[in-house]
């Protein structure tokens, strides 16, 4: 026996030397007749997993705050000194396109569109950036992606989102895009057809928002608070993301609804601005 115990502790200490970890899941919430808690939508509603049961955290270390110049900004895209942002005016008649220095704050470039929405109940939020031009989620009643000429605003190519409830935020992955679709699936699709490449379920969020893809990893924000890592091809779970103090990113202003890295820098969009984070690994 105590030439058992002993393997067993060698092991354990072998598996932390080289990365292995082990993951530890908890239960949905549940109501009192056991039945999952769900929200407006009917989809089962799920905590974030506590960050002290997964190992493998990363946390955030807020760097500074930027002024967002639109009002009603709902999605943001990278592009190195610069930030496109666009406005998520839920059955609005038209929306906002506008490409902005980051350090300043000002407006360079700015265009409406007026042909997204085809019907109410339909709203546009997360964007991103591949090959110079910017792709838009459209979501509701309508659910699709449109691909906007960045030099006269023009929407040159709309595509179907594969989703029930619409995309909410889209990021890239190489010439892919990488969408994340608010009912826990995150799909990688063609960027010139929209065909879906392949797919994976971020199951322990629920409901999941933003999305931004650094390498090969996607953090990926929840509705309710909470973030997620996942390896973007095998949707691998490698790991919670929280703030600097190890709690879950939840309240405080923040949501989770439209983010992307800056090279190193993870930018989120909230009321409170555009917050740049450090990512601190391994925590």
């Amino acid at each position: 026996m105590r030439r058992l115990l002993m393997m067993v502790v060698a092991t354990l200490a072998l598996m932390a030397c080289d990365g292995r970890t082990l993951v530890v899941a908890s239960p949905p919430d549940a109501s009192a007749d056991g039945e999952p808690l769900r929200d407006a939508d009917g989809i089962p509603r799920q905590d974030p997993p506590s960050s002290s049961a997964i190992p493998g955290n990363h946390r955030l270390h807020l760097v500074t705050r930027h002024g967002v110049p639109l009002t009603d900004a709902g999605g943001i895209a990278c592009a190195d000194t610069h930030v496109w942002l666009s406005t998520a005016g839920h059955n609005a008649s038209q929306h906002t396109l506008a490409y902005v220095r980051l350090a300043t704050s000002a407006i360079e470039k700015q265009f409406t569109l007026t042909n997204l929405i085809e019907q109410p109940g339909t709203g546009a939020y997360g964007i991103t950036v591949l090959n110079g031009f910017v792709f838009m989620s459209v979501a509701g009643n309508t659910n699709k992606i449109v691909r906007v000429d960045p030099t006269t605003g023009e929407v040159v190519q709309t595509f179907a989102a594969p989703t029930a409830l619409g995309p909410s935020d889209l990021d890239v992955s190489g010439e892919h895009i990488v969408e994340s679709d608010g009912t826990g699936q995150v799909f990688t699709l063609a960027a010139a057809t929209g065909a879906v490449v392949r797919s994976f379920a971020a199951g322990a969020l629920g409901r999941n928002m933003g999305i931004a893809v650094r390498g090969n990893e996607a953090f990926v924000g929840s509705l309710f608070g909470g973030m997620e890592r996942h390896d973007v091809t095998t949707g691998a779970h490698l790991g919670s993301v929280t703030k600097e103090d190890g709690t879950a990113l939840a309240g405080d202003g923040i949501d989770l609804g439209s983010m992307c890295f800056n090279g190193s820098r993870l930018l989120i969009l909230s009321k409170l601005g555009i917050s740049e984070y450090d990512v601190v690994a391994g925590l």
